[in-house]
Order: structure tokens, then sequence, then C-alpha cells
């Protein structure tokens, strides 16, 4: 499978018009928080095909998210998590956008939408390198108790499975190849169990070394990757904020950051 990180895609990529136009866009359906999509990945390149672009299946978004503690410079989020978790209509009443979703851009001159019209874009859903059965077996023996030999085999299989998930996102992203070679030289430092009352639980996969952190979130009945954030920074910088036991998400903070339950 070919994945095409495209920094240039809002809006449409046209030749001679400055690539690399991010677009603000507020999320959690207010204007309290927002951040910035700098790309998509998609399955086909769309640069210099205005105005007759192929279909494209769209897999995740590259963001700016300021609200990640420190390690949102460079944040993915799958299709399917961008559109549950962050991006929803607004819901402030008497607002002129409210029920719509809404997104600042700055398209260039003559720049017609109509174009876009013939274009079949496809949303991808959350995809998994485990079966079903795996990572049900997985989450039996890492949440339950189960022998030290048995919990090493489950979280080495958690660790590469995050890894295989993971790299092929990072191999082709030509706007910035440094983090595809700090992930490759980073190390698994550690994985928690978030428990969300009002949606799935999931895995908190940490990965890193003394110059780069990756979080990496993964649904944890699926083996699903939802999405990962990563910062040039010591990996303890982020551990240290973590605790290791009861982890629960809340509704409505971030869940790279899980509190302790009682």
């Amino acid at each position: 499978m070919n994945f095409y990180n495209q920094y240039h895609e809002y809006p449409w990529p046209k030749p001679g018009y400055p690539a690399h136009v991010p677009v603000a866009v507020p999320t959690s359906g207010d204007y309290s928080h927002w951040m910035v999509v700098r790309g998509i990945n998609t399955n086909e390149s769309l640069w210099g095909h205005y105005p007759d672009f192929p279909d494209v299946t769209i897999y995740g978004f590259w963001l700016n998210d300021p609200s990640t503690g420190g390690i949102g410079s460079d944040s993915f989020k799958t299709t399917e998590t961008w559109l549950s978790d962050y991006y929803h209509p607004l819901n402030v009443v008497g607002d002129t956008y409210n029920g719509k979703y809404l997104a600042i851009m700055d398209p260039y001159p003559g720049f017609d939408t109509t174009k876009t019209d013939a274009m079949t874009i496809t949303l991808a859903p959350h995809t998994s390198t485990l079966t079903l059965k795996q990572a049900t077996v997985l989450h039996t023996i890492l949440t339950t108790p189960s022998p030290a030999y048995l919990k090493h085999t489950a979280y080495t299989r958690l660790y590469t499975t995050a890894q295989h998930a993971i790299l092929p996102i990072l191999s082709n992203d030509q706007n910035n190849p440094d983090l595809y070679s700090h992930f490759l030289s980073s190390q698994p430092a550690n994985a928690f169990y978030v428990t969300n009352p009002t949606g799935s639980d999931y895995w908190l996969i940490v990965f890193g070394d003394q110059t780069f952190t990756l979080v990496g979130r993964f649904d944890a009945t699926q083996g699903s990757l939802l999405e990962f954030s990563t910062s040039l920074s010591p990996v303890d910088t982020y551990l240290h904020q973590i605790t290791t036991t009861n982890l629960i998400h809340t509704a409505g903070s971030n869940y790279y950051y899980p509190t302790s339950s009682p």
C-alpha cells in the first residue's frame, strides 16, 4: 500500500501556488480549542492534478495540536479518529455557523470549488495488523493476572504491532523525514492501558529516547491505530506525567494524559 503524506492539499494543489498552506480548525464542537491541519495521508498523490483529480482514499490527517502537552507539534490522527473524537459540527447556540463543520483556509485567487465535484473521496476506516482474536488474547493477557513470560511476550507483540502501524505512515513523510529516522532509532518505553467510560478503552504505547518521544493511541479491543503524536524531547518528560495504575479517560479531556481513578 502506498501512503502519500501531502502537505499541500488545503487548498487543492496547483503548480505555482505556495505549498504548505495550513488550515485552522476548531475542534470539540466549539471555539475553545483549535488545531492546524497541515496535510493529509492518502493512497494517491494529488499534487499537479488540478483540476482533474484522481479518486483518493484519505487515511488520516497531519496536525499541529497545542493541547497535547508539548507532544503535538507533529500529530497524526486517522480519518475515523479525526471525525469521531475531534472534528465535530459547531454546537454554539446563536452562532452563524452553528451545526456546521468549520475550517478557515486561504484558497488561491480564482480557485473554483466546483472543480472537485467529479472527485471521489473515500474515508478509510480503522485497520489493524492484528486479527480480532489476536487482539482479544493480548488484551486478556495484559489486563489480567498472567505468568510473567506471557506478559513479556504480549508486550513485545503490542510494541511490534504499533511499529508496523506507524512506520508506513512515517516512511513517506518527505516533509519531515527526521521523524522516521528518530522513530527507527527509538526504543519501546512503556505501554499504559486506559479505561474510557464514554468510548472504547485504549492503549497508550510510548517509544523514545533522550531526544525523541512518540506516543501512539491504539484501540484496546481491535488493536487498530487511532492516532500518534511526537516531540523532539526526552521520553522521560512524558513518562513522568503519567501514573501507572488505574488510568481513566475523562470525557472532554486529553487522550494522551489520562488521570488515575480512585
